[in-house]
């Protein structure tokens, strides 16, 4: 009687084994994937900066953000006027000009609309 408690015994710790080892696969591919959100989230972060024109950060904001300006361009790209633009999007039509006429190293200057992203605790400590 004893050997084939001790064989069955041996059987249920065996599926417990692979039922945990298992589990700790799934929790190492749950934490891989947090680790590339959390490099993403920071790398999106970094772009977000918005880059001051001197040392100190003074002078005149932006009025027009990256994402502004991409609008801008899609929809006068796609045959709206300046004025259909500017009335969309609450601006004035000379601003819309100008973003028309932006060169790149301009448009890099811009800020941007949405806050960074926040990466709370809990997921930094399980990346770590």
């Amino acid at each position: 009687m004893t050997g084939v408690n001790g064989t069955w015994l041996k059987s249920e710790l065996l599926q417990e084994a692979i039922r945990l080892e298992k589990m700790v696969q799934r929790q190492a591919s749950e934490i891989e994937s947090l680790r590339a959100e959390l490099e993403l989230a920071q790398k999106i972060n970094n772009e977000r900066q918005v880059r001051p024109r001197n040392e100190r950060g003074a002078g005149r904001k932006p009025r027009l953000t990256r994402e502004m300006y991409g609008d801008i361009m899609c929809r006068r790209n796609g045959g709206d006027s300046y004025r259909q633009i500017a009335k969309s999007l609450g601006v004035s039509v000379g601003l819309v000009g100008k973003a028309c006429n932006m060169s790149e190293t301009e448009v890099d200057q811009l800020g941007h609309e949405t806050p960074p992203v926040q990466i709370s605790n809990y997921v930094l400590r399980l990346i770590q």
